[in-house]
């Protein structure tokens, strides 16, 4: 199993393109959406608050929801999860490349979630050409949205 840790965009909330004049003054708080990708599973994307901090803690979160994910999609097939997970993350300590994620990782192989468990950092300026591209869609998409204020207007 292959998971690209997740990968960031960030815009504000609300907005109404019609509007703007009266939001300028407003506090509008930087909303992050996160992508995770499970190799031929599923794509896994979260909307995250201004005041949720992005580090290992969030990182094992959202890798251990999009695990979890993975494993009711796979059970509805009548597969297990893969012996081995596979994540692929950034060049940076403060997200994957640490003691807390590593641990993570362990206890993941300790509890037998998977035989074994594996990290691959990116060289610097790399790209997630898959995540990438899905970002670019969901950009296009809000872009073209004159309005966003509810979880339904995001796609929610």
């Amino acid at each position: 199993m292959l998971i690209p840790l997740p990968h960031k965009a960030k815009f504000r909330c609300p907005r109404n393109l019609e509007a703007t004049k009266e939001f300028s003054k407003c506090w509008r708080p930087q909303i992050h959406v996160v992508g995770v990708i499970v190799a031929g599973v599923v794509e896994a994307y979260f909307l995250l608050g201004p005041l949720l901090p992005s580090d290992s803690n969030m990182e094992c979160t959202l890798v251990a929801r999009a695990i979890q994910v993975a494993k009711e999609l796979l059970a509805t097939r009548g597969r297990p999860l893969p012996a081995n997970l596979h994540v692929q993350a950034d060049n940076t300590g403060r997200e994957a490349r640490n003691q807390g994620f590593m641990m993570f990782l362990a206890s993941l192989v300790h509890k037998k979630v998977f035989r074994s468990a594996s990290i691959g950092f990116l060289p610097v300026g790399h790209a997630h050409i898959d995540i990438d591209q899905r970002f670019s869609i969901i950009a296009t998409e809000l872009a073209q949205q004159g309005v966003l204020q509810t979880p339904e207007d995001h796609g929610g």
